[in-house]
């Protein structure tokens, strides 16, 4: 079944990556029985997989929160969260690179992969769309946990992603705990050719 969304998370991790705007509101394939989406592209230019996978959170029933998986033109793949809440702060800021600076004293952001030991993303940044913040969402510059992350959801374990406020300059107050269930990532993951 394909069916049409608007996500802002594809076009905004092509402006990140700096691949170009390739994509606009594709339509996305849904795995059947499951709460995972994809869309296979490449960029017309120099077919560059550009691809992506989406999640929707296990409680969500709306889209409005979910992980995913973007294809980085043949370098592997780059995690993001988009939550219902926003995260960062509206106010105007001083630069992009000020507030990233900022987000790792705002929030930690965790990871578990099945019953394994919960571990730290090391690097997270805002997003960006059409140079204004999405304060609702979240990149993973980890490489590490980018790869724990797709190999589990590969090996069906399921991922919990935690954000945790530490200090009181954070939007967010409480602790925010999102479940992905791996049913279906596989088939995306093959579909959109391993982000090769």
């Amino acid at each position: 079944m394909t069916i049409s969304r608007s996500r802002t998370l594809p076009t905004l991790v092509l402006t990140l990556l700096g691949l170009g705007a390739a994509t606009v509101a594709q339509a996305e394939t849904r795995v059947p029985g499951t709460k995972v989406f994809y869309s296979y592209q490449k960029d017309p230019m120099n077919d560059a997989n550009l691809s992506i996978v989406f999640i929707d959170e296990l409680n969500d029933t709306g889209s409005n929160t979910y992980l995913s998986m973007k294809c980085a033109a043949g370098q592997g793949w780059l995690f993001g969260i988009a939550t219902k809440h926003a995260l960062l702060p509206t106010t105007p800021i001083e630069s992009r690179d000020e507030l990233d600076k900022q987000i790792d004293d705002l929030y930690a952001v965790s990871y578990r992969v099945g019953t394994s030991q919960a571990a730290t993303v090391g690097d997270i940044d805002s997003a960006w769309l059409n140079r204004k913040l999405r304060p609702e969402s979240l990149l993973f510059y980890d490489m590490n946990a980018n790869n724990a992350i797709a190999q589990g959801l590969m090996d069906g374990k399921k991922v919990v992603i935690r954000i945790q406020p530490r200090r009181d300059g954070a939007v967010v107050k409480q602790q925010l705990d999102y479940t992905f269930q791996p049913q279906g990532f596989a088939q995306a993951f093959a579909a959109v050719k391993y982000c090769k």
